[in-house]
């Protein structure tokens, strides 16, 4: 008996160290799991803030910023960069903050009439770094603050770009992929090291933020009760993002469409989409009235758009998915068709009632992109004739073919998008004639995976997330092959589908099978081994180049500016209002806060108008006809830039050739010129009947200031 009981005994025993064992089995891929996930995030912040003192080291060795006397630091801001950072040098300068902000709404230096600052430009992140330098009293001079402050956001985006391929893929190591991506190919990922006060310097590591979101928020298996506060995420990310950039409605219209045609295919669930547009609508209302409730935003292409596609999802019924595949294709044209003439109808009687005009040289410039608009108009040709916004150019596709990414980028598109089309047609024809209808309201109210169980092939169909970015992808591609701005939205994208197209579970998961290679963790190290082997290729290969760029030191030097500004300052009123070119009445502002006649902020109807009436001082135009135009303003000087008055009038980018040609003095196929001289030319002749209107003040190698008599 007793020994029966020890023999009893002996399989409790077993059992409580079975249980122990397996306990900590249990243990272990947790914890693996928790040290996977901390090195990722400490991976992705350690390149975030190198990132970030790249960039700066970049731009303090290309003007040795730091140690330059403080108009030079404001010359380098050239064109708009200067124009916004005047309004933040005027508030950290301003005796009380408040009132500072109070002068904002009520400023008549800058077109020399009284505006609304915060209504008309988007200005909101200069106040908000004003405050903070001013709350904080931080010893750094404001410039540099401001300066670092930027620099600190690209790290943000980084970090956006790691977490959106790192969604993507399942394996951080898709995010250091991109992120090598994107810093090699820096000159095409962004322009920030010498254009930091840009709009989109500020509002595109928000944008980068919004679509890592946006890619949580569209995962299949995403619980419920993180949907909302994902959805609260995205809102202020996009509100972020929209606030600080005028032409974030045109991205914003460029992610919708991608989301209506993927719930179009029924590849996206229809109750998220609605939800992502009710984001976008609440944020771009949000900025309207955070802008006083200006008009641009009511009357853009997105809140038409977003109505009239709800409306077609709404009424895409039974009888369209039960169609033959081919009958399809006909329905979704027709379909494509009704949402443009709703959208355009809806956005036509919106402008009509609201009575904007303000975005008009947009469209003028769409048109003449394709040889539609009129070749006469200043305003569209002096979008078109800016290099930012000509077609993309080979030298960019190029560099990124030298630098490996946008080979495998296409690849992996191109993969994606065969994976997407399949997805499409094979839903079409499993729920098409002769075959089940799966009901409209599983479609609309659950998630992507219910529409194909894995009995009806969901194991086929792409994931929702990957489809997205698929769609966005081309649009992106779409908008910088147009313009050439544009493609800093483009590249980092394209740094991501690249890396999660190296890295992706599946291809490697089929590749590894057919080597026999099935265990889970075996393809995961194999997989994580590889992509680490290619960051270290690319990482050597690219590292001597990015050290001879580092030992490049450079100094600022544009002494003609330096002089024309201390000139300025010294010798004329405080109240006097200059007129000249957009690009150099930014630095006017900003180094001296004399009234301007015109500036670069172009998004405004009152102000074209405006800067072609000054833009006579360049064209052949008489004497008594320029000062009557520049004492109707209030101008109190001219200036005249010798870069501009001497190119040759025949160059079709000259601006003397197309204020003349807005004038109708040429030909849109050529002719020759209406008689008679420059006025910017024949004005430094000094003959009588400029002597009776102008008289020269100023004068070096690079301008000319005259005063208005």
């Amino acid at each position: 008996m007793a020994d029966s009981r020890k023999r009893r005994k002996k399989p409790d025993r077993w059992r409580q160290s079975t249980t122990s064992q397996r306990d900590e089995t249990a243990w272990t891929p947790c914890l693996g799991q928790a040290l996977y996930y901390v090195t990722g995030v400490a991976v992705m912040c350690w390149l975030a803030a190198k990132y970030s003192a790249y960039l700066e080291t970049l731009h303090e060795n290309n003007l040795w910023f730091s140690n330059i006397e403080e108009v030079k630091r404001e010359i380098s801001f050239r064109t708009e960069q200067g124009f916004y950072y005047a309004y933040y040098k005027q508030l950290v300068h301003a005796a009380h903050f408040t009132a500072g902000v109070c002068d904002l709404t009520r400023d008549n230096a800058t077109e020399h009439r009284t505006i609304n600052a915060l209504q008309r430009f988007n200005i909101y992140q200069e106040v908000a770094l004003a405050a903070v330098y001013r709350l904080f009293g931080l010893q750094v001079a404001p410039i540099l603050f401001y300066v670092r402050s930027v620099f600190a956001l690209q790290g943000l985006a980084l970090s956006c770009v790691f977490a959106t391929s790192w969604l993507l893929s399942g394996t951080w190591y898709a995010g250091a992929l991109s992120v090598v991506f994107h810093v090699i190919n820096r000159p095409d990922t962004t322009r920030v090291d010498f254009a930091i006060p840009l709009r989109e310097s500020f509002a595109l590591p928000f944008l980068f933020l919004q679509m890592a979101l946006v890619t949580h928020y569209l995962r299949s298996g995403i619980p419920r009760w993180q949907q909302r506060p994902t959805l609260l995420l995205v809102f202020l990310a996009s509100l972020l993002f929209a606030l600080q950039w005028q032409f974030a409605q045109f991205v914003f219209l460029l992610q919708a469409a991608a989301l209506f045609l993927l719930a179009y295919a029924q590849l996206l669930p229809h109750t998220k989409v609605f939800s992502l547009y009710s984001v976008h609508t609440m944020a771009l209302l949000s900025v309207t009235a955070l802008q006083f409730f200006h008009t641009m935003i009511l009357g853009s292409l997105i809140l038409s758009f977003l109505p009239a596609s709800v409306l077609l999802l709404k009424l895409q019924g039974e009888e369209v998915r039960a169609l033959s595949l081919a009958r399809r294709l006909l329905v979704c044209t027709a379909h494509a068709v009704a949402l443009a003439a709703a959208m355009f109808a809806f956005n036509y009687s919106v402008k009509v009632v609201i009575g904007q005009q303000d975005d008009a040289h947009i469209y003028k410039f769409l048109l003449g992109k394709f040889g539609l608009g009129n070749p006469r108009d200043l305003d569209s040709q002096l979008y078109l004739c800016n290099g930012a916004f000509q077609f993309l150019d080979f030298g960019s596709v190029r560099r990124l073919t030298m630098k490996w990414v946008f080979p495998v980028y296409v690849l992996s598109e191109a993969c994606f998008v065969l994976h997407l089309l399949a997805t499409v047609v094979y839903k079409w024809r499993l729920f098409g004639v002769g075959n089940r209808v799966v009901d409209a309201k599983s479609n609309r109210d659950s998630d992507a995976d219910a529409l194909l169980s894995p009995q009806g092939g969901a194991r086929f169909s792409i994931k929702p997330e990957m489809a997205y970015h698929c769609m966005q992808s081309l649009l992106f591609a779409a908008m910088a092959t147009l313009t050439l701005r544009m493609k800093y939205i483009w590249t980092p994208h394209l740094c991501v589908m690249a890396a999660v197209g190296l890295t992706q579970p599946d291809v490697w998961t089929s590749v590894l099978q057919r080597l026999k290679v099935t265990h889970r963790s075996s393809v995961f190290v194999i997989r994580s081994a590889c992509a680490a082997t290619f960051i270290g290729v690319l990482v050597a290969v690219s590292l001597p180049e990015a050290r001879r760029e580092l030992a490049i030191e450079k100094e600022f030097h544009d002494p003609d500016t330096v002089d024309l500004m201390h000139w300025i300052s010294k010798e004329t009123p405080e109240g006097a209002a200059f007129a000249g070119s957009m690009q150099l009445l930014a630095g006017v502002k900003l180094c001296t806060g004399r009234h301007l006649t015109n500036h670069p902020h172009f998004e405004d109807k009152w102000l074209r108008e405006r800067t072609r009436q000054v833009y006579q001082i360049y064209g052949r135009r008489q004497p008594a006809d320029v000062h009557k135009i520049l004492t109707e303003m209030g101008a109190s000087y001219i200036i005249l830039e010798n870069s501009i008055c001497y190119v040759p009038s025949d160059d079709p980018c000259g601006l003397g050739h197309l204020v003349d040609m807005d004038n109708g003095y040429y030909a849109p196929s050529g002719g020759a010129p209406m008689t008679g001289p420059k006025f910017c030319d024949e004005i430094r002749h000094g003959n009588p009947p400029y002597r009776r209107y102008f008289k020269p003040v100023f004068n070096n190698r690079t301008f000319r200031v005259y005063r208005v008599l």
